[in-house]
């Protein structure tokens, strides 16, 4: 609802939308389910990406699998054992989860709930095997031994889990990242665009916000207006494909 009436809002630089990386996929689910898109992604202008944090793959620490290869090994040979939870049907847990199945060929079950912290008490109790997580939700159940961390779906390596392999690097073509970013309405002035996109950079360079955001598990990875529009269409295309990849889900 807040994306739509972003979408709609006077031009002005003065009604803003901070969003994440679900924004791409949302229209097209949209359309599976017979439903009017509230928005359309052509209706919005990046101003500048904030965060830009790769999912891992988590599995409770109790877990039998020690790499990516046991887990699609185990779940192959029993196809209707493995569940893995989302926070959400065409969420940022549930398309990362598909793209890795029909890269790998894994036969894990999907369990929506409604929201990441009920997936991830879900996996730390045993009722899911596994989940696709952001950096900020699992890390501290990673620290603190509860859970495992067997890949990322990112595209290079993490310098806070180093040595930790990406998907990709394991011959697993899958890639999503949970970015966060700030736009405005499509015809909001170039010259209003250009002071916002000036502000963001010096915001997002403050030392103090740095180490929030540090704190948190979801470092900065600033990315300009033109760079970030660039990314944001090629990231999209791979978004999209996913969600027409699972189709419509009751």
């Amino acid at each position: 609802m807040g994306t739509g009436f972003v979408a709609r809002a006077k031009p002005d630089g003065y009604t803003l939308l901070l969003t994440l990386s679900a924004i791409s996929g949302l229209p097209e689910a949209d359309r599976l389910l017979g439903r009017k898109p509230a928005f359309q992604l052509d209706q919005f202008v990046p101003i500048a990406r904030v965060t830009a944090d790769p999912n891992l793959l988590v599995v409770n620490a109790d877990a039998p699998w020690k790499s990516v290869a046991e887990l699609v090994a185990d779940s192959k040979q029993h196809p209707t054992a493995l569940n893995y939870g989302s926070s959400g049907v065409y969420g940022a847990m549930h398309i990362p989860m598909e793209m890795f199945k029909a890269a790998s060929g894994a036969q894990i079950t999907h369990v929506p709930f409604s929201g990441g912290g009920p997936a991830m008490v879900s996996l730390l109790g045993g009722q899911i095997q596994t989940a696709a997580s952001g950096p900020a939700n699992a890390g501290n159940f990673i620290k603190t031994g509860k859970m495992r961390a067997l890949a990322h779906w990112g595209s290079q390596p993490l310098p806070a889990y180093p040595g930790l392999p990406s998907l990709k690097s394991l011959g697993y073509d899958a890639e999503f990242v949970q970015w966060s970013a700030l736009m405005a309405p499509a015809q909001t002035p170039r010259a209003v665009i250009d002071t916002l996109r000036n502000a963001m950079r010096v915001v997002t360079a403050d030392p103090a916000l740095k180490q929030v955001f540090n704190n948190l598990g979801s470092p900065i990875e600033y990315m300009d207006a033109p760079e970030f529009a660039t990314y944001w269409k090629a990231d999209a295309e791979r978004v999209v494909a996913a969600v027409k990849k699972i189709g419509k889900v009751d």
